[in-house]
C-alpha cells in the first residue's frame, strides 16, 4: 500500500533492543514497559504523514507479524515473573534482616581462612566492638592467647573434615578487657559445586549461667563435706560407743558361759561393718584433704572401698607422685573417677576396675578402665551422672572422653592441663568435651 516493505515501515527506536536486553536480565517491571508509540508511514519520496498508533515490538528475524501479540505477551509474562521472585527476595531478605537484629545471640560468618566476613550487630553487646572491627579478624584474635590455642585445635578438628559443631565453650576478651564465655555453634557453608566456603553460626554469652552453675555446685560441695563430717564425727562414733558396749556383754556373757554371747559376738561383727562402711560413706562424701598429696590418697581409699562394698576388684596405681595443690581441681577429679566406678558397676557390670593417674609434659590423665559391657547411655539421657561429669571436666578446663575400651569394656579418660603458675591456676576454662576416644 505505501511501497514500502513491513521490515521498513515499522519504526524501530534504539531503545528496544534496551529494553529487550535488560529484560533478559530481569532487572525490568513489566509495569514500566513504554505503551505503543505514534509513528507514521511513509511512501517513498513522499513526504511524511501522521497514522495510526502502532504496537511498537521487535519481530524475530524470520518470523511474521502475526507472531508478534505472542512474543509481547511472552515478555510480560517473563518480567512479571521476575518481578514477583524478586518481590519475595526481598520479603525474605527483610524477614532475615528483622529475624537477626531482634535476636539475642550473635550472628557471624567467617571464610575458608576463618576470618570473619559478617558480624551483627549484637557482637557490640557481647564483646564491645563494632561489626566493621571484627571484620578481617579471626576469632582467635578475641581470646587470651592459651585459649586460643586450644579452640584453634578443636575448631580445626571440625572444620579440617567441614563437620558442625555444637557447643563450644571459649572465653573470649571484651574490648573493654573484661573476659566473657561465649557458647558457640557453627555451621559449614558450601557453594553449589559443594565446595567448602567457610562457616556461619551463632555464639551465645552464658557468662552469667557458668557463675551459677559454678555456685551451685559450690553449695553441693559443701554440703556433701558437712554429710560426710557429721558422719564421720556423730554416726561413726556413736556406733563406736554401741560396739564397745556390745564387746563388753559378749565378755560378761562368755564369763558366765550363757549362749547368748554367741549372739552378742554376731552383733559385734556387724557393728564393725557398720563402722567400716559408715566411715567409708563418710570419705567418699568429704574425699580430699588440702594437702597435695590428698588426691592419690583419696583414690586408694576409694579403690579399698569399692572393693570391700562390692566384692570386685579395683587397683589404684600411680606411675610416679602426682602433686595437684588446687584443692578445686583435686575434688572434681575425685567426683569423676567416683561416677566412673558407679556407672561401671551399676551398668557396665564390670568385674574388674582399674584407675590410673600419671603426669607427662604438663597435662595429668586420670584414667577409670572396666571391664564388662560399653557404657551405652548417652549424655541427654535423664541420669545426671554423665551430666556432672561432663561439667566438672569442663569447670576445670579439663577434657573428658567417655568411650570402649581398646582391649573391650568402657574407659573413662579425663584430661588437665597443669598451670604453669598459680596466676594461671585461679582462672578456668571451659572446655568442648566429647564422647569417643
Amino acid at each position: 500500500m505505501t511501497g514500502v516493505h513491513s521490515s521498513e515501515s515499522l519504526a524501530l527506536p534504539d531503545h528496544w533492543n534496551t529494553i529487550l536486553t535488560v529484560a533478559r536480565a530481569g532487572l525490568v517491571k513489566a509495569r514500566k514497559l513504554p505503551q505503543p508509540m505514534e509513528t507514521s508511514k511513509t511512501k517513498r519520496n513522499a513526504r511524511l504523514r501522521p497514522t495510526r498508533a502502532l504496537d511498537c515490538r521487535r519481530v524475530p528475524d524470520g518470523a511474521s507479524s502475526s507472531a508478534l501479540p505472542n512474543s509481547a505477551t511472552r515478555v510480560e509474562l517473563r518480567l512479571a515473573r521476575v518481578e514477583a521472585e524478586n518481590r519475595a527476595l526481598r520479603q525474605g531478605e527483610q524477614r532475615y534482616r528483622q529475624l537477626i537484629e531482634s535476636s539475642h545471640d550473635w550472628i557471624w560468618e567467617v571464610d575458608r581462612h576463618v576470618i570473619y566476613t559478617y558480624a551483627s550487630a549484637h557482637c557490640r553487646e557481647l564483646l564491645g566492638y563494632e561489626p566493621d572491627e571484627l571484620l578481617g579478624r579471626t576469632p582467635f584474635d578475641l581470646m587470651p592467647p592459651d585459649e586460643a590455642d586450644r579452640v584453634r585445635t578443636v575448631f580445626g578438628a571440625y572444620a579440617a573434615q567441614h563437620l558442625p559443631f555444637r557447643r563450644l565453650e571459649n572465653v573470649n576478651r571484651r574490648k573493654d578487657g573484661a573476659l566473657v564465655i561465649l557458647e558457640t555453634n557453627g555451621t559449614p557453608i558450601f557453594d553449589h559445586h559443594r565446595r567448602f566456603q567457610g562457616y556461619r553460626g551463632m555464639d551465645r554469652d552464658i557468662t552469667q549461667r557458668k557463675q551459677l552453675e559454678k555456685q551451685i555446685l559450690e553449695i553441693s560441695e559443701r554440703e556433701q563435706q558437712r554429710i560426710g563430717q557429721d558422719l564421720h564425727d556423730e554416726l561413726c562414733q556413736l556406733l563406736s560407743g554401741v560396739k564397745f558396749k556390745t564387746t563388753l556383754l559378749e565378755q560378761r556373757l562368755s564369763d558366765r558361759s550363757l549362749p547368748e554371747a554367741a549372739e552378742a559376738k554376731g552383733i559385734e561383727r556387724l557393728l564393725n561393718q557398720a563402722i567400716h562402711q559408715a566411715r567409708n560413706l563418710a570419705r567418699g562424701l568429704h574425699p580430699v584433704d588440702l594437702e597435695a598429696r590428698g588426691l592419690m590418697s583419696a583414690l586408694q581409699s576409694l579403690a579399698a572401698s569399692v572393693e570391700s562394698l562390692y566384692r570386685v576388684s579395683c587397683r589404684c596405681e600411680f606411675h610416679d607422685t602426682v602433686l595437684v595443690h588446687d584443692h578445686r581441681v583435686a575434688t572434681h577429679l575425685y567426683r569423676i573417677a567416683q561416677e566412673a566406678i558407679n556407672n561401671a558397676i551399676k551398668h557396665s557390670r564390670a568385674g574388674r576396675i582399674r584407675i590410673l593417674l600419671e603426669q607427662q609434659n604438663g597435662q595429668l590423665t586420670l584414667s577409670v578402665k572396666a571391664n564388662g559391657v560399653v557404657f551405652p547411655a548417652p549424655v541427654t539421657g535423664p541420669g545426671l551422672g554423665l551430666h556432672l561429669m561432663h561439667y566438672r571436666a569442663r569447670t576445670i578446663g579439663a577434657s573428658l572422653l567417655i568411650g570402649p575400651g581398646r582391649t573391650g569394656g568402657t574407659m573413662v579418660v579425663c584430661r588437665w592441663r597443669v598451670p604453669a603458675s598459680p596466676l594461671e591456676a585461679a582462672t578456668p576454662k571451659t572446655v568442648l568435651s566429647g564422647r569417643r576416644l
